[in-house]
C-alpha cells in the first residue's frame, strides 16, 4: 500500500541533477522526470538517463502546474499509492521518505483518512552541513499540522489527486503549491510535517542583509517571476480571505517585506516593479496563464 512514484520537474538543469537522481534510486518505485521544454544540453542529459528513469518531454514551457499534472497523471495510471513531488534542485536525505511513511503508519485510522499530504522539514544545504540534520534524530511519530507547504518534498496520496483534483494550470508558476494546500484544507483534509524527515535545498550564494537589526535574504527573482508572484498572490488572497484570513494577512506582510528587499538590495528595481504592477493589473482583468507581453 506504500508504493511511491517520484515526479521531478526539470527546466534547463545543471549537471549536478544526476547526483540528485542517484540519491533517489532505491528509495522510490519509479522516478518520473517531466521536462518543461529545456534547451538541448538538458535534453541530451535526460536522454542519457532514460535507462534509469521515465522521462516525459514537453515541447515548450507549460508551467510548473501543467508539468506536475502530467507526471501525476502518469503515476496514477501506473497505480502508485503515493506521489512524491520534487524540484530539480532539491536533495532528499537518506531516510526522508521512509520516515514520512513510518510516521503516517503510526497515526490512528481516523487521522489517516484526513491526511492528504506528508511534508518534510526544509533545510538549506549550508545549514544542514553545519549540523541542522538533528531533525533526523527526533521521535519517529513526531509531527505538526501545517496549513501550506511548498511542492518540493511533498508526499501526497494518489487518491487525493484522483478524487479532489490537480494543480491549477492557469497559475502557471508560483504559489501553485500554496493554492493547492489551502484548497485541501478547505475541503477538510490535513497536511502534516514529519519532524524527522529532512529535505535539503541549495539556495546558491545567498547573502543575509541587515536593516535596522532585521536580517533579510534577498531572493533576486527576475521581473517575470515577480509578475507571476504578484498576480497569483492577489488571486489567492481573494480566493481564501474568508476561510484563512490569518494566512492571507501573513502573506500580505511577506509581500511587503519582499518589495522592501527589492528597494534596498536588488538590481533592476524599476523593471521589477513594472512587472509587479502588470501582475496585479492582469489579476484584476482576469488574465491568467503564461505571461504574454
Amino acid at each position: 500500500m506504500n508504493s511511491v512514484a517520484a515526479v521531478i520537474i526539470t527546466y534547463n538543469v545543471e549537471n549536478d541533477f544526476k547526483e540528485r537522481i542517484n540519491k533517489l534510486k532505491g528509495k522510490v518505485d519509479e522516478i518520473i522526470v517531466v521536462d518543461n521544454g529545456s534547451k538541448a544540453e538538458t535534453i541530451n542529459m535526460l536522454k542519457e538517463l532514460e535507462k534509469e528513469v521515465t522521462v516525459i518531454y514537453l515541447e515548450d514551457n507549460k508551467g510548473i502546474a501543467s508539468a506536475l499534472n502530467k507526471g501525476i497523471k502518469y503515476s496514477i495510471e501506473k497505480g502508485y499509492n503515493w506521489i512524491l513531488t520534487l524540484d530539480h534542485d532539491s536533495i532528499i536525505t537518506d531516510n526522508m521518505i521512509k520516515n514520512m511513511l513510518t510516521c503516517y503508519e503510526g497515526l490512528n485510522n481516523e487521522l489517516k483518512e484526513k491526511v492528504a499530504m506528508l511534508v518534510p522539514v526544509h533545510v538549506e544545504e549550508k545549514e544542514y552541513q553545519n549540523g541542522s540534520n538533528i531533525n533526523e534524530e527526533k521521535d519517529s511519530n513526531s509531527y505538526i499540522e501545517v496549513l501550506t507547504e511548498i511542492t518540493s518534498g511533498a508526499l501526497t496520496k494518489a487518491e487525493i489527486y484522483k478524487n479532489v483534483g490537480m494543480y491549477d494550470e492557469k497559475l502557471f508558476i508560483d504559489l501553485v503549491d500554496h493554492d493547492y494546500c489551502l484548497s485541501l484544507n478547505k475541503k477538510g483534509f490535513k497536511i502534516i510535517q514529519v519532524n524527522n524527515a529532512t529535505l535539503i535545498h541549495n539556495l546558491g550564494e545567498s547573502v543575509k542583509k541587515s536593516v535596522l537589526g532585521l536580517k533579510m535574504i534577498p531572493t533576486n527573482h527576475s521581473p517575470l517571476r515577480r509578475y507571476y508572484m504578484s498576480r497569483n498572490r492577489h488571486y489567492i488572497w481573494d480566493k481564501y480571505k474568508e476561510d484563512f484570513p490569518s494566512w492571507v494577512l501573513t502573506d500580505k506582510r511577506r509581500f511587503i517585506t519582499e518589495n522592501l528587499k527589492i528597494v534596498l538590495f536588488e538590481d533592476n528595481k524599476i523593471e521589477k516593479f513594472k512587472y509587479i504592477k502588470k501582475g496585479i493589473k492582469d489579476y484584476r482583468n482576469n488574465i491568467f496563464g503564461k505571461f504574454n507581453n
